[in-house]
């Protein structure tokens, strides 16, 4: 059987409710922990590190909105969802600007409980994967040391450390997975606010109106679910660094009130006439084509060049000549260090096909890629046949993206895409996807795909 999915915590008063998310989530392969209250819940997340809380909002003591609220800040790569026997528009909206994943209604569908619980453990799993890359990564002065041996790249990390002295905004331009924050965090660290905080926000990650309350903040009754007044992350970065992942998508409502900020540093929070001001640093950054989006009245020309005074361009990895290699081994390290196993090499015809592949996910795929393998290896060198993460092609990843298709269809395409790469042999494709052999069964039934001879006699 493969790893567990997830580890969950359920927190509610009511053991029956525990009984049935627990059931619910061990048939899914989660390793699940109970806990009665929110005072329990919080001993066990000082013991163990989960990657879903299963939440009650209505609990005697502390209730869950406020667990969420005291907890979420520094559990930040764990995933809440809310549970509640009275949901309304105006909990719901709490919950989830308060950082919730999802929110359900009791009596809640055991079966949107587990889709929901393991699109959580995804995300939070990735995020565990680059907080884990950004530590091994840090140099002991805080300032990321970037692994890189080509000249193009090491001109850009060059480039990088000049433009930290000023205070000016900067634009970070690269395609996805190239560790745009990675470099933004450098930046950060070797700029005069490298004492304040760094915060890093995706302006794809969450509605307009959810965006424009984490960014600027909002007053007491600004909306439906402000129970209180609240600073955003322009306020908090002050005299740091706020980094802008992914502008290019932010939305014109957006970019109008962050041109004011760029020129004056002042701004309102939602629901607020008075005026505030930030000492915060932007640090942009984007893998779209802004001056075409500029032409199709997508992104403002004057935020562009008020963005656009200090530029660093980041090459994408199939241009980065010998770092595949170099970070390969790199991520090897720390990954058998994970997995407390002592993989040390990678086959030739192993690393042949690593330098061979296009890598249209740059860094980030390549990282993906070396841990599953090291997951999967059974010897002392990765081989070839551990690489099942090569088996998708930049087109096909391509063609497939332009069709627009649903978080269903994706996991559906990826998981036939794997256990076709794994010769249809079940044990070995749930093992990779990290899933277990019941779950993996159960999809295969839902997409229609017949008990095999393979099924029969997997290997182990």
């Amino acid at each position: 059987m493969g790893r567990p999915t997830a580890n969950v915590l359920v927190v509610d008063d009511d053991e029956a409710i525990r009984e049935i998310v627990r059931r619910t989530l061990e048939d899914g392969g989660a390793r699940v922990a109970e806990a009665s209250s929110a005072d329990h819940a919080a001993e066990r997340m000082e013991k163990r590190r989960f990657d879903v809380v299963v939440l009650d909002l209505s609990m005697p003591g502390m209730n869950g909105m406020e667990f969420l609220r005291t907890t979420r800040d520094k559990h930040k790569n764990t995933e809440f969802i809310i549970l509640t026997a009275h949901a309304t528009i105006s909990n719901a909206v709490a919950a989830m600007r308060h950082g919730a994943f999802d929110f359900l209604e009791k009596p809640f569908d055991t079966e949107k409980l587990l889709m929901l619980a393991l699109r959580a453990a995804k995300l939070a799993s990735l995020a565990d994967e680059n907080t884990a890359l950004r530590a091994a990564s840090s140099g002991s002065l805080g300032a990321p040391e970037i692994v890189t041996q080509d000249p193009a790249m090491r001109e850009t990390i060059e480039l990088a450390e000049s433009v930290a002295a000023s205070d000016s905004p900067v634009l970070l331009l690269g395609e996805t997975g190239t560790g745009k924050e990675l470099l933004a965090r450098l930046i950060h660290a070797r700029s005069r606010a490298a004492a304040g905080p760094f915060l890093p926000i995706n302006c794809t990650a969450m509605q307009e109106s959810l965006f424009e309350s984490e960014l600027f903040g909002y007053e007491k009754g600004a909306f439906t679910g402000a129970m209180d007044d609240r600073g955003g992350l322009l306020e908090a970065a002050s005299g740091g660094s706020l980094m802008l992942d992914e502008i290019g998508d932010m939305s014109p409502l957006i970019q109008g009130k962050l041109l004011r900020v760029l020129e004056t540093g002042d701004f309102r929070r939602v629901g607020s006439a008075q005026l505030r001001h930030t000492e915060a640093r932007i640090i942009a950054a984007t893998n779209r084509d802004l001056m075409q989006a500029i032409r199709e009245d997508r992104f403002r020309r004057d935020l562009y060049f008020r963005l656009n005074t200090l530029t660093v361009s980041i090459p994408p990895l199939r241009d980065r000549k010998g770092d595949t290699r170099l970070l390969a081994l790199h991520f090897l390290r720390e990954s058998a260090a994970r997995y407390n196993k002592s993989i040390a090499d990678i086959e030739p015809e192993a690393m042949r096909a690593l330098e061979e592949h296009p890598w249209p996910g740059n860094v980030r795929e390549l990282l993906h890629v070396i841990d599953r393998a090291a997951l999967l290896c059974k010897g002392k060198a990765i081989a070839p046949r551990d690489l099942s993460g090569l088996q998708s092609s930049e087109s096909s990843v391509e063609e497939m993206l332009k069709s627009k298709p649903t978080l269903d269809e994706l996991e559906k395409a990826y998981i036939l895409r794997t256990l076709q790469g794994f010769g249809g042999r079940r044990e070995k494709t749930a093992e990779a996807l990290g899933i277990s052999i019941r779950t993996l069964r159960r999809r295969l039934r839902d997409y229609g795909v017949a008990r095999d001879e393979d099924d029969e006699s997997d290997e182990g």
